[in-house]
């Protein structure tokens, strides 16, 4: 039967008869060192839970900003693109207005030399 082995009484009683030669105090005493450390880790393993929530957080904010940052710089590209596109048109329309401009002074100095 256990419950006649276990201990009856004070930890500290070294005479009592439950308990010959200290074996449950002893037990008793490394299961209470064990849940110590035990909870020690829990608290360590819930601080740095808590840190890595923190930094995800953090992380996740930054993410959000570089989105955004990305968000304007592609509407800025955007913006550029449609000048520079713009711009090209209007080159090429000079190009057009000087290639006649050419060919129609070609044509009157071949005229003029006739």
């Amino acid at each position: 039967n256990l419950s006649s082995l276990a201990p009856t009484g004070d930890l500290e009683d070294e005479d009592d008869m439950t308990d010959p030669g200290g074996l449950w105090k002893e037990e008793v005493k490394s299961l209470q060192q064990a849940l110590a450390a035990s909870e020690m880790e829990t608290r360590d393993a819930h601080e740095k839970m808590g840190s890595t929530i923190q930094r995800t957080t953090d992380l996740e904010s930054e993410c959000l900003q570089f989105e955004h940052r990305a968000a304007v710089l592609v509407k800025e590209a955007d913006v550029h693109r449609i000048e520079r596109d713009k711009v090209y048109e209007a080159m090429a329309e000079k190009n057009t207005e000087l290639r006649n401009y050419l060919q129609q002074r070609k044509e009157e100095v071949a005229i003029e030399t006739e």
